[in-house]
């Protein structure tokens, strides 16, 4: 049986491998001040016990995760993080597109094209060579920050709207 050192080991050598490039330990880093725990429980178990398991290599289950997320049509910043990590893999863009398509038939077509949407912008952010991968990762950093400050933040760039733009916004929520 292994130890909760070999998962935990285990767990961040995969999430490099996975990650490497796009994220690596930052994928989970802003958790870390505020739920170091679920960094650990996600490091361990998920990495460090379900994808280390024997029967599927790490290339065919990235592929099924990316499958799964784009079928849940609910994470988008997961869902890039894995289709960077399926690239990082080996799967070419031809082949995650023939996956997102194949999405539609059973999770719907609003789900396939939202996943090849976000699909759209790994493939961007790879040809740009990590400009745009920079700026995924400020906003997966954004998405992890304490509640009060995302408001804080949203309710200042909504004040630096022209007047015309905010009351347009706000007769359209009456």
């Amino acid at each position: 049986m292994p130890t909760q050192d070999d998962r935990a080991k285990r767990g961040a050598e995969i999430l490099a491998a996975l990650h490497s490039g796009f994220g690596g330990p930052r994928v989970l880093e802003p958790l870390k001040d505020v739920a170091p725990d679920l960094v650990a429980m996600v490091r361990d178990f998920a990495f460090g016990e379900i994808y280390a398991r024997p029967g599927l290599d790490l290339k065919s289950r990235q592929l099924v995760t990316v499958a799964a997320l784009a079928a849940r049509n609910d994470f988008p910043m997961v869902l890039k993080a894995h289709l960077h990590a399926a690239m990082n893999l080996g799967w070419t863009r031809e082949e995650l597109v023939e996956t997102l398509m194949q999405i539609g038939l059973y999770a719907g077509f609003p789900a396939a094209i939202s996943a090849l949407m976000t699909a759209r912008e790994v493939f961007q952010e790879r040809d740009a060579g990590g400009g745009a991968a920079a700026e995924t990762a400020r906003l997966f950093h954004f998405v992890f920050r304490p509640r009060d400050q995302r408001i804080h933040q949203l309710r200042r760039a909504e004040r630096t709207r022209p007047p015309r733009a905010r009351r347009a916004r706000r007769d359209a929520a009456r």
